[in-house]
């Protein structure tokens, strides 16, 4: 399991753990007046069965890509099948191309899209994990083409993949091109990578000589994993893109305690929870981690470690 999967379980000890020692819903009213007023932007059309996770991930390798993030390269030290190795190459070529400039609606796009959809691989090594996109999104052509292309992806090897280069992406686009996906989706990826790329908050994130992308929390060893977004300084910062902010602020403010919990030796001096909304422009809901110690039963975040490594730290 990893921490986001222990939290959704209420029976964990490290859900449990989290409940017992701090009043979420105080912590949460803390921000819901943060979440007033903001300008969410919306996918065109019908919204039933829209893929907002593959969006999400989509959105968040733009963001990266950004922040000249050699995403691939870090992957590559994850559990990765050694049959999708071959694409590192191939998707590093954008880095450079796309670094400053908010890509359009063009090939390249497919690039990102691509991207976002095969993050869980690049994680677990594992492509079956594609098959969840598969059910009852309409926005992708039919359920019959999507299979096919999981399929064609779990059968490419490294012969196969050979020329698939940093100098020959091409072969990559053409690649691209057969996986079913509507224009709108692509539209949206684009509108709301734009809207957050041209923010002040995240142009500080990003230029920011304390920046730290993807920041791995040791504790996490105890929980099958544990790993933040992006740390500025001691703001640890969660991404989310979703329509309805308000409705993940219980959920992702757990998260957030559990990985400040999880960082045992204290390694990020983590002093400040931030969450970047990305479809409400970059707007960024942000809490004082003394703020949010005074509804919890721990007077500073050593204690609160401690704790957390004494109560979970037998978990395998």
């Amino acid at each position: 399991m990893s921490l986001t999967s222990e939290l959704r379980d209420p029976g964990s000890l490290v859900s449990k753990w989290v409940d017992e020692n701090f009043d979420i819903p105080a912590i949460v009213g803390l921000l819901r007046p943060q979440v007033q007023g903001l300008t969410t932007i919306k996918p065109a059309g019908d919204l039933a069965g829209y893929p907002w996770s593959i969006v999400g991930n989509a959105v968040e390798f733009r963001l990266r890509q950004s922040c000249e993030i050699d995403y691939y390269a870090t992957s590559a030290s994850l559990a990765m099948a050694e049959e999708l190795a071959g694409f590192h190459d191939a998707l590093a070529v954008l880095w450079d191309k796309y670094k400053d400039d908010p890509w359009t609606r063009t090939d390249d796009a497919w690039v990102v899209y691509f991207a976002g959809v095969l993050e869980n691989v690049f994680r677990s090594g594992n492509a079956d994990e594609l098959t969840k996109y598969r059910d009852g999104l309409s926005y992708l052509k039919t359920s019959n083409d999507w299979a096919g292309f999981i399929g064609d992806m779990k059968r490419l090897r490294n012969s196969e993949l050979a020329g698939i280069k940093a100098d020959n992406y091409p072969v990559l686009m053409d690649l691209m091109k057969r996986m079913p996906v509507a224009s709108e989706v692509l539209d949206d990826i684009i509108q709301v990578s734009v809207a957050v790329l041209r923010s002040a908050n995240f142009q500080g994130i990003r230029h920011s000589p304390l920046f730290i992308d993807n920041p791995v929390f040791r504790g996490g060893k105890w929980v099958g994993g544990a790993d933040g977004d992006f740390l500025v300084g001691g703001s640890l910062f969660e991404i989310k893109t979703t329509i309805n902010p308000g409705n993940l602020l219980q959920a992702t403010v757990r998260q957030l305690i559990g990985y400040v919990a999880l960082d045992t030796s204290d390694q990020y001096h983590i002093d400040e929870l931030v969450v970047l909304l990305s479809r409400q422009g970059g707007a960024v809901l942000a809490l004082a981690l003394e703020r949010v110690l005074e509804f919890s039963k721990f007077d500073h975040r050593h204690q609160m470690q401690l704790s957390a490594q004494e109560s979970f730290g037998g978990v395998s």
